[in-house]
């Protein structure tokens, strides 16, 4: 490597930029963030506005909406269009390792059986956003929490 550091430059205008700096100081290059990276924060952004929404089995609307219901309704706000659910939403995108998700990707799981019966959006740092019947409305979960860990079964990247 050249000893280059990246640092996202955030401005009023909600844009972001990446300048690339040697240690020493001096600028070597800059340019726009990843259409795909900025898509991902967005998603999880459009998500959070839902969090308390109650829980309602095939609902896909403000007032209710279950798991896929969620992710359906989020993707959506954003003019992207995906099956109503989880096992439908399950076989687009492309897979990606546990270690390597990014924000906005989607978290499948086989809550019932050998199927994709749930599904949630990664926010980064270990933790998901998604539509918890236990709970009752959109909650906030951590990956390693040992039901989720038990019942994950891959993630994908459908941005």
């Amino acid at each position: 490597h050249n000893n280059v550091a990246t640092f996202q430059v955030l401005g009023g205008s909600g844009g972001a930029e990446c300048v690339k700096v040697k240690p020493n100081g001096g600028k070597i290059g800059k340019g726009n963030r990843n259409d795909k990276y900025n898509l991902g924060e967005k998603i999880v952004d459009v998500a959070y506005r839902y969090r308390g929404v109650p829980y309602v089995w095939g609902g896909t609307n403000d007032s209710g909406m279950d798991c896929s219901g969620l992710v359906q309704h989020v993707f959506l706000k954003l003019g992207i269009h995906l099956p109503r659910t989880a096992a439908e939403q399950a076989r687009l995108g492309t897979y990606v390792p546990k270690d390597k998700l990014k924000p906005g990707d989607l978290l499948f799981f086989r809550t019932y059986a050998s199927y994709i019966s749930h599904v949630g959006i990664y926010i980064g740092h270990g933790k998901f956003i998604q539509e918890n019947s236990d709970a009752g409305k959109v909650t906030i979960d951590s990956l390693s929490n040992g039901y989720f860990e038990r019942t994950y079964a891959f993630a994908k990247d459908i941005k």
